[in-house]
């Protein structure tokens, strides 16, 4: 999941990027986009001080990673208040884009969640240097085969990581 979040993440930065370095609301056509992925199943160990040379990572697989409107998801009435769904290995996560920022609403996956209050990713613009955090607790959900749970705490803590993503996603990530 953590994987799939950083790649989400790292080609919604790329796509919403200005000149000026401000993450602003995308433009995802009414048709939907659908990048096409190459997925490393590892974690890549880089220096964290520069000197960066990934022409040589290899990846594992290839996938697909779809964006659409809600209205197109079998589930779209459980998410009112989301614009847009994320398909990812046979899996939904449902979001939210305006003006003001960008939203998680929750997901059919192993663990089925609809929240009543979005999680808020991060408001627009966000420039270098800003944060943001959110959290939502006690929120119910269901999950076939799990054992029984009354709460799955989410929270979102985005912060400049989202430019090294865009930087490494152009040198050929």
């Amino acid at each position: 999941m953590k994987n799939a979040a950083f790649l989400f993440f790292s080609i919604l930065s790329h796509a919403v990027f200005s000149q000026t370095g401000s993450i602003t609301q995308p433009s995802i056509p009414d048709q939907g986009v659908i990048y096409e992925v190459s997925v490393k199943n590892s974690l890549i160990d880089f220096s964290t001080s520069g000197d960066w040379d990934f022409s040589n990572i290899t990846t594992n697989s290839n996938s697909s990673i779809e964006f659409a409107l809600v209205s197109d998801s079998n589930y779209s009435n459980n998410y009112p208040n989301a614009t847009h769904v994320k398909y990812e290995d046979g899996q939904q996560f449902f979001l939210g884009f305006d003006a003001t920022a960008s939203s998680y609403h929750g997901e059919r996956t192993v663990i089925n969640t609809a929240y009543d209050s979005p999680l808020l990713l991060f408001p627009y613009p966000f420039n270098v240097g800003d944060t943001s955090t959110d959290q939502i607790l006690d929120v119910p959900f269901s999950c076939t085969g799990c054992p029984p749970a009354r709460e799955k705490p989410r929270s979102s803590i985005y912060s400049t990581f989202i430019w090294f993503c865009n930087d490494a996603r152009r040198i050929g990530l």
